[in-house]
């Protein structure tokens, strides 16, 4: 099993609004887009990992991001 990665976003101001995930698989990754996110809107981001061993548990949601208004 290659090296990879699980990011679970949502907004940030989200009330009882759970998680999403997307899977991101290989281990040469630096970045990655995660798509389909609304316009000015702020996310709250954490990552895990995930190999032959096991996986790790989530990063604190200490990651905060702003997507831009323009397209």
């Amino acid at each position: 099993m290659e090296p990879s990665y699980r990011i679970r976003y949502r907004p940030t101001a989200s009330f009882g609004e759970g998680y999403r995930y997307v899977d991101v698989i290989g281990s040469n990754m630096s970045s990655f887009t995660i798509t389909g996110l609304a316009m000015a809107m702020d996310y709250t981001v954490s990552i895990m990992s995930f190999n032959k061993l096991g996986s790790s548990k989530y990063l604190p949601d200490t990651l905060r991001a702003k997507t831009s208004s323009k397209y």
